[in-house]
């Protein structure tokens, strides 16, 4: 026989029964990685009552003795936990791992029925009913509201006296105790708890809010004011509704009350003395005015007893989370950071008794401020984080698996105190080096004390290279030399983008790029703050398969290469490719068809030569630096204008397809020819459509036309252009008469013939000048 495995207890609960779950002392503790409560009315709320109000409509039609209808809900994950607060308040604490958002969603809903309960039975004419019913239905109602109550909050006697405390707390802002003075609540659902308790023991109004709330506590009360509304909506006859009534299902007709289904849901219609329950019951499905009242009271009971929730709990929450993920399928699971997260408030409440305020917090609040960049992709953005996270770290490529990256997180998060904090600080480095230096809409935004606008055009270059492999070694230099030499952080980047350009132009692809960067990152390890801390992936142990990851305190490890020592190391990886100079990198690039791999690459390759260069006027259409004064004029390599619209596109100069025109046949008679640098130009967007398929009579003019600097020379362009047959469109015109001047065309206009000689000629004219401006980045 097999073994019986047994990891957690699962049993199928009622709603009363969850929350009343361990002898009514359960205190459900909402951890520090869940989000807060943001459930939409016309969304979650919506579904969950209507699910609800349904499924108490059919079961009032069931049959006279079938009464095994329920609400099947959902599955709540929670985890005993042994929190500070669990002795101190004599009940037991459970975080939950899976289901805040409902189980909040429903003690409001008890509280809004407790609230409509007791305002209906006071304005209820009841004068009618016979005396025994009345003070049935009064039992009923005080019987009732005790039991939403207690979903609400729990009392516990401690020391003769009974200590109230709120059914759901947050584990960062609440701390719950046996004595009022040393309980804390500052959540807003633990603080709206304990005042509608106020309000129950009659001692204060149920609070509605603050008018300057902040938005969490602002959602939270609009969330309340519109299942109240809903609740209202219960008590009052199908067409006669005067609430806000939002949700769709049958309403239950007096009659009703006095079938056998419903009957079950009374709890005191047995224990009338002197009375009939029969006649009792026949008496309220005759009278009208007391109909909103008693559906209230039997959604009320169907509620607690009849909506019904799988309770999980598991011995810890590695094993809670294996289970939500297996369990859910429609929700968004919590990503490996979120669970990440109690680790280490742990590990700070154990070691220096609180987690706010630490050096783990500081951290972490910076981890989550980049993540809470991107709501709608925190799956996606978490695992690519974590990628660039295990790189920078050790140099190790961790996989995009959800699992995995929990496990990895787990795994490395050990040691000393300092190592455990510095692996939070090093999360917190990568994620803000994303968020400041990977992001299009942060970069603008940079400033350094030199070197501003070339920091800020390499890195979106390589952002827009979509490189993400730089990324770990970046941030190792960023760490280094953010605070003692920006320039040396600025030279990073700097020899890294010319790497990265000299690389991609002789391969093409991106194939063993990743490599490359690996190996820089794996070179060696670092210090910083005189703690050194190497942390590395170790191939699985034979004789022990689960044992995986290993954590060092390597005191010997070497400091960050200096910039020096990378460009070495940069141009070594350039020679495996025999890139050993000037001439051979010419070489290999100059038979590769970049069009077809980067745009970004090219752009950068045309701005590179273009910048500080003119015209050249012994070989026409050539660009030339020799005796070229620099100027704003020529100062292509700039953030400003990497970021214009006016050189946004590629443009093919003699178009991809031949298309029967005049175009030379020689250019097509090679595949790359037509797709090297040396073919291509940039433009405006809309003017790249206009003119994309044109012939090179048409090109030529409309180049010149752009890149002249009067407006009488665009007028004579396209009247010159009119007189060879090409009619451009009057919206046509309007563009090439209010375009500013694109000076990175100006050589173009006095080409002759645009052939497979010239565009060779071109291409090699425009790698050299490339080579000029970013090989000395590496020092060559």
């Amino acid at each position: 026989m097999h073994p019986q495995v047994k990891v957690f207890e699962a049993q199928t609960d009622s709603f009363w029964g969850v929350m009343n779950s361990h002898n009514t002392t359960a205190g459900f503790r909402v951890p520090e990685y869940q989000r807060m409560y943001n459930w939409k009315p016309e969304q979650q709320i919506k579904r969950l009552l209507e699910d609800c109000l349904n499924g108490f409509f059919y079961f009032s039609r069931s049959g006279d003795d079938k009464v095994d209808k329920y609400t099947f809900l959902a599955t709540i994950i929670l985890v005993p936990e042994k929190s500070k607060d669990s002795s101190s308040f004599g009940g037991t604490s459970l975080s939950i791992v899976d289901g805040q958002q409902r189980l909040t969603t429903l003690m409001l809903t008890c509280c809004a029925l407790i609230q409509e309960l007791r305002s209906l039975f006071c304005r209820t004419d009841l004068k009618d009913l016979n005396q025994m019913t009345v003070q049935w239905i009064k039992e009923e109602v005080e019987h009732v509201c005790d039991e939403l109550f207690s979903c609400v909050i729990s009392q516990v006697p401690i020391r003769g006296q009974i200590f109230r405390f709120p059914r759901i707390v947050r584990a960062e802002k609440d701390y719950r105790a046996a004595t009022k003075k040393d309980s804390d609540y500052r959540s807003v659902v633990a603080r709206f708890q304990m005042d509608f308790s106020e309000f129950y023991m009659g001692t204060a109004l149920v609070s509605s809010g603050k008018k300057d709330a902040e938005a969490e506590e602002e959602l939270f009360f609009q969330n309340y004011e519109y299942i109240k509304e809903q609740i209202r909506g219960i008590s009052e006859d199908a067409g006669k509704s005067n609430s806000k009534r939002d949700i769709e299902y049958e309403q239950i007709p007096q009659k009703s009350f006095e079938q056998k289904p419903l009957r079950h849901l009374f709890k005191r219609i047995n224990a009338i003395q002197g009375q009939d329950p029969n006649r009792v019951l026949s008496d309220i499905a005759k009278n009208s005015k007391s109909s909103g009242l008693i559906r209230l009271l039997l959604f009320s009971h169907y509620l607690m007893d009849r909506v019904i929730l799988t309770r999980v709990e598991t011995p810890d929450e590695a094993s809670a989370f294996d289970v939500f993920d297996a369990l859910n399928t429609t929700g968004e699971p919590l990503t490996a950071i979120e669970t990440f997260k109690p680790l280490v408030i742990r590990f700070e409440e154990e070691e220096v008794s609180r987690y706010q305020g630490s050096d783990s917090e500081i951290s972490f609040n910076k981890i989550e401020e980049y993540l809470k960049r991107y709501p709608e992709k925190q799956q996606t953005t978490t695992r690519d984080l974590l990628v660039t996270f295990a790189l920078y770290l050790e140099g190790h490529k961790l996989s995009r698996d959800l699992t995995s990256q929990r496990a990895y997180l787990r795994n490395i998060y050990k040691g000393s105190s300092k190592e455990r904090r510095k692996i939070v600080e090093s999360l917190a480095h990568v994620a803000e080096f994303r968020k400041n230096h990977w992001n299009s809409d942060s970069i603008p935004n940079l400033t350094t004390t030199q070197g501003n606008e070339i920091l800020k055009l390499c890195l979106k270059t390589i952002s827009d290279m979509n490189t993400s492999m730089t990324l770990p070694v970046l941030t190792r230099y960023w760490v280094e030399f953010k605070h003692k030499d920006s320039l040396k952080f600025i030279e990073s980047v700097k020899a890294v983008t010319a790497f990265l350009v000299l690389r991609r132009s002789v391969t093409g692809g991106t194939s063993g790029i990743d490599a490359d960067f690996r190996e820089i990152v794996k070179r060696d390890s670092w210090n910083r703050d005189d703690v050194s801390i190497c942390i590395y992936y170790s191939q699985p142990d034979p004789n022990n398969p689960h044992k995986k990851y290993s954590v060092h305190d390597h005191s010997k490890s070497l400091p960050l290469p200096d910039p020096a020592d990378l460009k070495t190391k940069l141009r070594e990886m350039l020679e495996r490719l025999d890139v050993q100079d000037k001439c051979t990198w010419v070489e290999k690039a100059a038979k590769q068809g970049l069009a077809k791999h980067s745009i970004a690459l090219c752009r950068f390759l045309l701005f590179a030569a273009s910048h500080h260069a003119e015209a050249d006027q012994k070989t026409l259409g050539l660009l030339t630096r020799e005796n070229v004064i620099p100027s704003d004029i020529n100062n292509f390599l700039s953030f400003e204008n990497w970021c214009d619209t006016k050189y946004a596109t590629i443009e093919h100069i003699a178009p991809q397809s031949q298309k029967g025109t005049n175009w030379d046949k020689t250019i097509y008679q090679n595949q790359y020819i037509r797709d090297t640098i040396g073919n291509l130009t940039l433009l405006p967007k809309k003017e790249n459509s206009m003119i994309s398929d044109s012939s090179w009579e048409k090109k030529k003019l409309f180049y010149a036309a752009l890149s002249s600097n009067s407006r009488k020379q665009r007028e004579d362009f396209l009247s010159e252009a009119k007189k060879g047959g090409f009619r451009p469109s009057k919206i046509s015109e309007d563009l090439i008469r209010s375009q500013v001047r694109l000076y990175m065309l100006s050589p173009l206009s006095e080409v002759r013939e645009w052939d497979e000689s010239f565009i060779r000629s071109r291409t090699k004219n425009i790698l050299e000048l490339v080579w000029d401006e970013i090989a000395p980045w590496l020092s060559y």
